[in-house]
């Protein structure tokens, strides 16, 4: 992921989620506890709901908060120098 602004994405057909280097090295805790279980409600979410119309929908959010996580969205980290 080369971008300023995004953590961490999904991808539903490799089944897989990729995390952003440079938020991994500023902000390595919260990646591991918030951002790559974002990511993985997100496959969660395409399996069990394949034809829910949002990203972020009440499918996902269910999802985690029966992960014991908060439903949010976006983050508000910020990497060094940008």
């Amino acid at each position: 992921i080369n971008s300023k602004h995004v953590a961490g994405n999904a991808n539903y057909k490799l089944n897989l989620i990729r995390i952003n280097p440079k938020f991994l090295m500023a902000h390595t805790e919260r990646i591991i506890s918030r951002t790559v279980p974002h990511e993985i409600a997100h496959l969660i979410c395409h399996k069990l709901y394949p034809n829910a119309k949002q990203h972020h929908g009440p499918e996902w959010k269910g999802i985690m908060r029966q992960l014991g996580l908060e439903d949010t969205t976006y983050h508000d980290m910020s990497l060094p120098n940008s």
